[in-house]
């Protein structure tokens, strides 16, 4: 059984077949827009989300500390700014998303925006980063153990194609009944 994406509230992550019988990590950021990693990539995308998050988080302390010793806000601003350089930039995730770090001009607090293709699709409290980090890495874990379930499937039980991928699909639905 196989959940539709719901892309009005959040990025939908999964592990997806290949053709060769392995899984990798899909996100999907809208319907027709997604990336596809192995295990290496998919660890590298959660590092640099999570240095997204981390700049943020510096940056809105620096610029904590800065106004509570004493410098105007206007003043304080952009010295995070020079400070950050080239991170406050964001940092590459794949060709086309981009996860920048944010400090909100409302409110001071630390945020990271997701951009695809050049354009703002989300922006993540650093919870909600987090969260989303943790997820890309347990799905490349699923995933590797997704693609080992199938050579098995179509091995030793000597099931068809067709089934081994049903069967493999439906056991996201076993996981998320036992974490409930």
């Amino acid at each position: 059984m196989t959940t539709e994406p719901d892309y009005t509230n959040a990025i939908w992550v999964e592990s997806e077949p290949l053709p060769d019988g392995a899984y990798t990590v899909a996100i999907h950021y809208t319907p027709d827009r997604s990336i596809s990693l192995n295990a290496p990539l998919a660890r590298a995308y959660a590092r640099d989300v999570t240095g997204a998050i981390s700049t943020a988080e510096y940056a809105a302390a620096v610029l904590r500390q800065l106004t509570t010793i004493g410098v105007d806000e206007d003043n304080a601003a952009p010295t995070v700014g020079d400070l950050m350089g080239k991170a406050w930039k964001g940092l590459d995730l794949a060709d086309g998303v981009r996860a920048v770090p944010l400090i909100s001009q409302r409110d001071r607090r630390p945020y990271v925006r997701i951009d695809v293709d050049g354009h703002p699709l989300t922006q993540w409290e650093p919870v909600d980063a987090h969260d989303h980090v943790m997820n890309v890495m347990n799905v490349a874990a699923a995933a590797r153990l997704d693609s080992a379930y199938y050579e098995f499937l179509k091995g030793p039980l000597d099931l068809p194609e067709e089934k081994a991928r049903g069967l493999v699909a439906d056991l996201a639905q076993h996981r998320e009944d036992a974490t409930r």
